[in-house]
């Protein structure tokens, strides 16, 4: 796996969940200064830093379905 740091970001998809696919949840309670429902930000993988989750159901749903080898080869990529 060749991952450079300016390709890095390719490997992200900060619009979604990695494991299931759906975009950041919206928290219809909290309204930013527009009174529009702010969106819940994905929390991000603290190995590799290249994969975004809802919570940590989405981060071991996708570690146990193939992100441990991707992630152990991500960060050994980028050293």
């Amino acid at each position: 796996l060749e991952v450079s740091q300016a390709n890095f970001s390719l490997f992200t998809s900060w619009q979604m969940c990695d494991a299931c696919g759906l975009p950041p949840h919206v928290i219809p309670i909290v309204r930013d200064g527009d009174g529009r429902p702010q969106t819940k930000k994905l929390l991000t993988c603290s190995g590799c830093k290249s994969a975004a989750y809802h919570d940590a159901t989405c981060q071991r749903s996708h570690w146990t379905s193939g992100h441990k080898k991707e992630c152990k080869e991500l960060k050994s990529a980028l050293r």
